[in-house]
């Protein structure tokens, strides 16, 4: 299932959401103050879509942890073979998309792309 990436239009809130390629969305509420969060492209492909710069490292907060299981998350990720570090809110922080991608696989999501 896709990874689709959102910033509120009011707030600037960054969230992103699993969603069956059928039902994606191109606005969706923000989840801190209830305006409309649009689709932001350069966010689900870092340095792609007329972006010169990759902006990595990149959290991911749909693929994030319970910041207690952040050291448990991280050793899981070594172990299966994507060592992935942890913010202070339990988002991984990708260092790129294929990064991204690897992690995502080993938890079971396929991403598109």
């Amino acid at each position: 299932m896709p990874i689709y990436c959102y910033k509120c239009t009011e707030c600037g809130k960054t969230e992103e959401e699993f969603f069956p390629i059928d039902d994606r969305k191109l606005v969706i509420d923000c989840p801190d103050c209830g305006a409309p969060a649009e689709r932001d492209l350069v966010s689900e492909r870092p340095g792609r879509l007329g972006s010169t710069e990759a902006i990595w490292p990149c959290p991911c907060d749909a693929l994030g942890v319970n910041p207690d299981q952040c050291k448990e998350a991280h050793d899981d990720s070594v172990r299966q073979g994507v060592p992935t570090d942890f913010n202070s809110d339990g988002n991984p922080v990708f260092t790129s998309l294929s990064h991204k991608r690897r992690y995502a696989k080993t938890q079971g999501y396929q991403m598109d792309g």
